[in-house]
């Protein structure tokens, strides 16, 4: 399926009880240009702009799963046409601004059910559906906690994701441009010390964005808050930087010098998906990663080793 165009419709729906309450309900529809299915059409209205279709879809949830809309040959009126399930195929249409619409059934994030803590299908604008882990509203961006997946990856593996969504893993950089590009997020960053210590710290982040791969997946990131330390300054506005496509200020690779990848400058104050130590004593400052998403973190001066 050629997905063309995505886009949202936000509908009220009035009722009355005890005086007047207004409920909001989002939709988000796959456009498909120049295509229809006509295997069961349940319902037909003529006069219909594409809100209009989307809102009898909306009112009619029982018997619609998606809908077609053109300009019905030789005139300038709308027609919308409503499809039950099992609609059929896809199939072409050459008439003036025809179109196919499908519902997209899956949320585009975790915060719809802030109590759930597991596995989720979610689907993002332009993307087929994918799993994320939930946790109270949030994401999981990345977790690191037995060095049990190897994160000294390229660039595809760093765009696609990698690793179990159960374990330690890294969502993707299409993946993560997809969800920040929906609104405003917050990066959340918990870390557990290695024993004796056992401390736990934690950095957050109210500004966080990567732009998209045209843009190397530049880093901007600010608003910090948080008793770890702000190491992720250093990095606002950077590229990300893999072993196979350097990025960063530095005239080496920042990735392949450290084994790692990261949104390197020259080279880092933090870096989060380098090699992994499995003890207390970490060469130099790389420090290792528990939970969400922090190695390399600095306290002042003060390098301090991470689980």
């Amino acid at each position: 399926m050629d997905t063309t165009l995505l886009f949202n419709l936000l509908v009220f729906l009035l009722s009355i009880y005890f005086g007047i309450s207004i409920k909001t309900k989002q939709e988000i529809y796959t456009k498909v240009a120049n295509s229809k299915k006509t295997g069961n059409i349940t319902k037909t209205v003529s006069g219909s702009t594409v809100y209009d279709c989307a809102k009898l879809c909306l009112l009619n949830e029982e018997i619609c799963s998606s809908f077609n809309l053109e300009t019905i040959e030789g005139t300038d009126v709308n027609e919308c046409q409503i499809n039950g399930a099992d609609a059929g195929p896809l199939v072409a249409s050459a008439l003036t601004d025809h179109f196919y619409a499908e519902r997209v059934t899956a949320p585009p994030d975790c915060s719809d059910d802030t109590s759930f803590s597991g596995v989720k299908t979610i689907q993002l604008l332009g993307q087929e559906p994918f799993n994320v882990y939930c946790s109270g509203g949030c994401i999981s961006m990345a977790r690191r906690y037995d060095g049990s997946v190897d994160f000294y990856q390229g660039w595809v593996e760093y765009q696609r994701g990698f690793g179990s969504i159960l374990g330690e893993h890294f969502i993707g950089l299409d993946n993560l441009h997809g969800l920040l590009s929906q609104g405003n997020y917050n990066l959340r960053i918990d870390l557990t010390m290695w024993p004796p210590q056992n401390e736990t710290r934690h950095a957050e982040y109210s500004i966080f964005d990567v732009s998209d791969e045209s843009d190397n997946y530049r880093l901007t990131i600010g608003g910090y808050s948080g008793d770890a330390g702000d190491s992720l300054a250093f990095h606002n506005g950077l590229g990300f930087t893999t072993k196979d496509r350097d990025n960063d200020l530095s005239p080496i690779n920042c990735a392949i010098d450290n084994k790692g990848a990261w949104w390197y400058g020259y080279c880092y104050r933090s870096n989060l998906f380098s090699l992994y130590s499995t003890n207390a004593v970490c060469p130099a400052v790389v420090l290792v990663l528990a939970n969400v998403v922090m190695l390399g973190i600095l306290l002042g001066e003060d390098v301090l080793p991470m689980e």
